[in-house]
């Protein structure tokens, strides 16, 4: 093992830096950083996505990039609905960017019973195709009344 990365460090020098790249930008160079992952394998793509605890269904739709088991995840919107449950799960994810533990992540612009959060809101991901909403970094649980929301999430982990 340690001579195939010795012999390919450059390489995965590359391949490392496109993935952190890819990760702010969307990008590496002027193709996207699937197609320059350095032989690790890619994949990106869109998939819908659906919040539970809502009075009405509402989805939306996420975008991925992955390189070798590096995930970074993106749902994009104004999202908002009328809070039925304090417990908010998305579905919907793809399998092949499932994570094997659990990580979190941040939400911006949080709305909780129709009033702004100081602070960002978390997305957990766990094991599995179902991911987690709290109101805060507190893990604390979202009014089951008025509108419940964020504008963006963003989160990049590994499958393993």
């Amino acid at each position: 093992m340690w001579t195939i990365i010795v012999a390919n460090k450059k390489r995965l020098y590359i391949a490392i830096a496109c993935a952190f790249i890819a990760i702010a930008f969307g990008f590496c160079g002027s193709r996207p950083a699937h197609a320059q992952a350095g032989g690790f394998p890619s994949s990106s793509g869109t998939f819908t996505w659906t919040l539970s605890g809502c009075s009405l269904t509402t989805t939306g739709t996420g975008f991925y990039s992955k390189v070798g088991t590096l995930v970074h995840v993106t749902l994009v919107g104004n999202t908002a609905c009328t809070s039925t449950t304090t417990l908010h799960v998305i579905s919907g994810f793809p399998a092949n960017i499932q994570a094997s533990r659990t990580w979190s992540c941040i939400m911006d612009n949080v709305l909780d019973n129709t009033v702004s959060q100081t602070g960002p809101g978390i997305l957990s991901i766990t094991s599995g195709t179902t991911w987690s909403l709290y109101k805060n970094p507190q893990y604390t649980a979202w009014t089951a009344t008025g509108q419940m929301g964020w504008n963006m999430a963003s989160c990049a982990y590994s499958t393993n």
